[in-house]
């Protein structure tokens, strides 16, 4: 929102609290370029319009872009997407970034950003900065990749001890790579359409167990702090530690029971 010079940010819809900050030329720049953070503002354009102020040389970009004062999305030619934004729900449009993706087929490497909104410097999910620097220096849980980044465990985001920087552990936490974190970010929104919480059967490498994973819950309930744990995406390694102990402890002991009830050296009651 813009009010004669004035940059209006909105930082909770909710409480409908706002952000007056002056206008810079940079901020003109951006959102003239971005036509109001609605588009994709290719390299090429970068290079040839605005090469002293927003280009960052071929050298990679990271969070650096802009002298780091916006909330933007790195698009590659052949992954997916970087966010570097304070808010870790933003994302491009699917059909924002399909339209773009689709002409400019021609290109490699770096072949965009895409301007979420202004930094205000006032974070909705803060992280203290030790959780963050140990989370971000291991690799990601899912996949092994180095560049990680810190995600909340719970992506609810509905406990109110994690979202406090006085109260959170680093155990709330685990680093993920911005490919997974995006497949977790989209299995949520898929849990959130249909009420149900995500299996691990879904996806393919847990398909080879026999057996059902009971530690897994079913029902989505986004009140609930406690809904997602024990499932996958909560905890990816937990998940992994469950299905060892479950395999090595759990399935013997219930095999030696079908054994002995086969055999008739085992009464059922019903």
């Amino acid at each position: 929102m813009v009010l004669q010079g004035l940059l209006v940010i909105k930082i909770d819809e909710t409480i409908g609290f706002y952000l007056i900050q002056p206008r810079t030329e940079m901020d003109e720049m951006v959102m003239t370029a971005t036509e109001n953070f609605t588009k994709i503002l290719s390299t090429k354009d970068i290079k040839e319009k605005y090469n002293k102020e927003l280009y960052w040389g071929g050298n990679g970009v990271g969070d650096r872009w802009a002298k780091k004062k916006f909330n933007y999305s790195v698009v590659y030619a052949k992954k997916q997407p970087a966010l570097y934004s304070e808010n870790d729900d933003d994302e491009i449009p699917p059909e924002v970034l399909s339209q773009f993706l689709q002409t400019n087929k021609e290109n490699a490497g770096i072949i965009g950003i895409f301007v979420h909104s202004r930094r205000t410097n006032i974070q909705r999910r803060p992280i203290c900065s030790n959780i963050k620097k140990a989370i971000t220096s291991s690799p990601c849980v899912v996949c092994g990749t180095h560049d990680t980044i810190c995600d909340h465990k719970n992506d609810l985001y509905n406990d109110v001890r994690v979202l406090s920087t006085e109260t959170q552990v680093m155990s709330d936490f685990q680093p993920l790579c911005n490919h997974c974190n995006l497949q977790k970010r989209q299995v949520c929104k898929t849990e959130e359409q249909t009420g149900k919480l995500y299996s691990a059967k879904n996806i393919q490498r847990y398909r080879v167990y026999n057996f059902e994973f009971p530690w897994e819950k079913k029902v989505y309930d986004k009140n609930d702090i406690n809904c997602k744990n024990a499932t996958f995406w909560f905890d990816p390694v937990e998940f992994e530690d469950n299905i060892q102990s479950y395999s090595r402890y759990v399935i013997p002991i219930i095999e030696e029971i079908k054994r002995k009830v086969k055999a008739n050296k085992l009464k059922v009651i019903h």
